[in-house]
């Protein structure tokens, strides 16, 4: 399993996983599978997953911040509900069938798919930050929080993808802010959930250590591309992913 072969595999693979989560999000559909194919059980592709998924979430959101793309009070705000519906489904994972979460995103997946062609306004709002002192918007931000802590904790590919549409459509945000306040709230909530993983033994070091450094690097790489670039890089990727989960999940469930 360790060979310099799988070592390679990896490097690259993880690479390419940072750059497009740090623009869009969905690395995990490329992540997960290449832990799978190597041998890895479930559980312990997810675990080491996660540890690539936090130290890439905490790499971008550190670039968002240092190019301006970073609201913090809601960053800190989001944080709070996305640990708990992170860790509320890491324990939902154990409970409730695959197959029932793979029919629930059959029907869901579509539509996500269906609003981000033609939803051109998504990606085109240019707020910054969010007025906290507006009980509306602090009160969608920690449902959205929710939200996207519980896809993330039963679902995880395409997690940030979903979570940055959700931050844009509902809350207008610029994509770019939308990216580096998430990335930074998911990073926690990967954590929390991710000490699960740890605990139980499935984490497998020896991939997640070289995983980490290529991730780490990629995320880097991207969210500076996505800065530079805005909508336009991040629309047509974010299309693909969803359209991507979107294929893979029905095709499962069928």
């Amino acid at each position: 399993m360790e060979s310099i072969e799988v070592f390679l595999i990896i490097c690259v693979a993880m690479f390419i996983v940072g750059v497009v989560d740090s623009v869009a999000g969905g690395g995990g559909l490329i992540s997960l599978p290449i832990y799978l194919m190597i041998g890895l059980p479930p559980r312990t592709a997810v675990g080491t997953n996660k540890v690539m998924a936090f130290t890439g979430s905490a790499t971008a959101s550190y670039r968002y911040y240092k190019q301006g793309y970073f609201d913090l009070k809601a960053a800190l705000t989001l944080m709070v509900t996305v640990i708990i519906g992170e860790l509320g489904g890491t324990l939902i994972i154990f409970i409730i069938p695959q197959r029932a979460i793979e029919g629930f995103l059959s029907i869901m997946l579509p539509i996500v798919a269906l609003f981000t062609i033609f939803s051109k306004k998504t990606f085109h709002y240019s707020s910054k930050q969010l007025d906290l002192t507006n009980k509306r918007e602090k009160k969608l931000l920690l449902a959205l929080g929710i939200v996207i802590g519980l896809y993330a904790g039963t679902v995880g590919a395409a997690g940030a993808t979903i979570g940055m549409m959700l931050l844009c459509g509902v809350l207008h945000y610029d994509v770019r802010s939308a990216n580096g306040t998430l990335k930074f709230a998911m990073a926690a909530g990967c954590l929390a959930g991710l000490i699960f993983y740890i605990l139980n033994g499935n984490v497998n070091w020896m991939l997640a250590i070289p995983s980490v450094i290529c991730n780490m690097a990629g995320n880097y790489f991207g969210s500076g591309l996505a800065v530079e670039k805005g909508a336009k890089i991040v629309r047509p990727i974010a299309l693909v992913v969803v359209l991507a989960y979107t294929v893979k999940t029905f095709i499962s469930f069928i």
